[in-house]
Parts: structure tokens; C-alpha cells; sequence
């Protein structure tokens, strides 16, 4: 083999192993995000379970079908208070 040819694969060899290299820094570095992002992903569910098993709020649904007229004048002193039940 010439002097060339033995420089020109020895070129294609560095590029092949810098690319390997940067391949895997990449695949590692797209690893580590995956992974990470699992974690986040795990550590919002675990709060959003713990959360609803725990939680004091209460549930509200409100369905309405109404057809009706209402007229109403009023006066109201004192206190309003709402409870919702769940």
C-alpha cells in the first residue's frame, strides 16, 4: 500500500472514532435526559396521587337544564355562607 493510501485510511479511521465518540456522548447525553425526564414525569404522578388521597377540597359538579323566568327583589343583610359536601 502507498504512502498516500495508508494516510488516507489512517484519516478515515481518526474521523470514524471522532464520530463514534461524539455518537456516543450524544446517545449518553439523550440517556440521561430520558431518564431524567422519567424522573419528573414519576415524581408528578406520586404528587398528584398524593394529592387526591389527601386532599381536604371538595368535589363540585353542577348540571343545569333550566328553563325558567325568575323575578327577584331583595334585601338581604348579614352573612352568605356556602358549604359544599362531598
Amino acid at each position: 500500500m502507498s504512502e498516500q493510501a495508508q494516510n488516507q485510511v489512517a484519516t478515515k479511521d481518526k474521523k470514524h472514532k471522532k464520530s463514534s465518540s461524539k455518537n456516543k456522548s450524544r446517545q449518553e447525553s439523550m440517556l440521561q435526559q430520558r431518564q431524567a425526564l422519567q424522573a419528573q414525569q414519576q415524581q408528578q404522578q406520586q404528587a398528584a396521587q398524593s394529592s387526591g388521597r389527601n386532599s381536604s377540597m371538595p368535589k363540585v359538579r353542577l348540571d343545569l337544564n333550566l328553563d325558567a323566568e325568575l323575578y327577584l327583589k331583595a334585601k338581604a343583610k348579614g352573612d352568605v355562607t356556602l358549604t359544599l359536601l362531598s
